[in-house]
């Protein structure tokens, strides 16, 4: 409204009286020049506020990046690494991958990894911790290479499997008793029998699914999907099973927990064949096989094993 009033003015001027129109003129560039000045330092402010902490930076299916000049209050990445170009005023961490501080990066909290590693390059500030699966680097040396960062993310995630496995396994213990006895039988009476079933039923399940997916164009997707979760299923159980068979030969005269003692006896040979280098897999995978057979060949524990 006052920039509307002068040029009102400035148009209703007298042109006889050029001293009027020039005052009013000057009038009219100051208030530009204060509107102008008012711009900026919104402009100013609007950049300030981009670049000042008072956020967090969370990703949950992708890596982090906080920028050089830009500054957020803490960087979280779910499955992605947290590189940081920039200032992080809080935390940096990574829940399944490593966490770079670059050239002009700056943390002034932790900077902690998960199942990763942690690299401070030259130009690059951490003022709290380093952690590594929630332990001080400085716990274990000053410096964690990257052969020994892989193996224990290797370690942890074998740990992670092996105890999610032994969860589910003292469930289908506890819950099916009969059906993993029975394929347990089926795995020590008919070890052959069930590696063939294991093999075939594998083979064709998963090719079956791959082609009716394919030739349908996806809308044999749920057929496809039911199968693979039934082949799943056979797998899980026979895991179990084969974990009890393994348990139930081991030379204990007494087990006073029952069967659970042996299923977890069983899971952790299992777990330290798998670990053995260039065999381990294949062993796995054989035992795997032999376990779905079993499952199959008695209808998932359902039929008595002569």
């Amino acid at each position: 409204p006052p920039m509307i009033a002068l040029l009102a003015r400035l148009a209703l001027a007298e042109p006889g009286r050029p001293e009027d129109r020039t005052a009013l003129e000057a009038e009219v560039a100051a208030l530009r020049a204060e509107l102008d000045a008012l711009r900026e330092d919104q402009r100013a402010n609007a950049s300030e506020g981009e670049h000042r902490g008072g956020r967090d930076r969370v990703e949950f299916t992708g890596p982090v990046v906080v920028g050089a000049g830009e500054s957020v209050d803490s960087a979280v990445s779910f499955v992605g690494d947290v590189r940081v170009l920039g200032h992080v005023t809080g935390p940096a961490t990574s829940f399944g991958g490593d966490v770079h501080v670059l050239p002009g990066g700056r943390v002034d909290g932790d900077a902690t990894s998960f199942g990763g590693k942690i690299e401070v390059a030259p130009g690059g500030v951490v003022r709290g911790d380093q952690l590594l699966y929630g332990v001080p680097l400085s716990s274990i040396g000053p410096v964690v290479d990257e052969a020994e960062a892989s193996m224990w993310a290797m370690l942890l995630r074998r740990a992670v499997l092996t105890l999610s496995l032994a969860g589910a396994g003292v469930l289908a213990v506890g819950v099916f008793p009969n059906r993993v006895a029975q394929v347990a039988g089926a795995i020590e009476h008919r070890p052959v029998r069930s590696a063939v079933v294991g093999s075939l039923a594998t083979g064709f399940i998963v090719v079956f699914s791959i082609l009716l997916t394919v030739l349908t164009l996806g809308l044999g997707l749920p057929v496809s999907l039911l199968l693979l979760g039934a082949l799943s299923a056979a797998w899980m159980l026979g895991f179990v099973g084969l974990s009890q068979a393994i348990g139930d030969h081991l030379p204990f005269e007494r087990k006073p927990h029952g069967r659970w003692v042996a299923f977890l006896v069983g899971v952790l040979l299992l777990a330290s064949v798998g670990s053995l280098p260039w065999i381990g897999w294949l062993v796995v995978a054989a035992a795997g096989l032999v376990g779905i057979g079993a499952a199959l060949s008695t209808r998932y524990g359902g039929t008595a094993t002569g």
